[in-house]
C-alpha cells in the first residue's frame, strides 16, 4: 500500500470484505442476475425460431 490514504481505506472496507452474510447476498444476486440473463437468451433464441409468434 503506496498511497497515504490505502491503510485508512482498508480499515474502512475490510469488515464488509470479510462479512460472511454480504458473500452469501453477493452470492445471490449474482446467480440471479445471471439467471434472468438466461433467461432473456431463451426468450430471444424462442422468438427467432421459425413459425414463432
Amino acid at each position: 500500500m503506496n498511497a497515504a490514504w490505502s491503510a485508512s481505506l482498508a480499515e474502512l472496507v475490510l469488515p464488509y470484505h470479510q462479512n460472511k452474510l454480504l458473500r452469501v447476498l453477493e452470492t445471490n444476486r449474482l446467480r440471479n442476475y445471471l439467471r434472468v440473463i438466461e433467461m432473456q437468451d431463451e426468450f430471444v433464441a424462442r422468438a427467432a425460431r421459425p413459425g414463432a409468434a
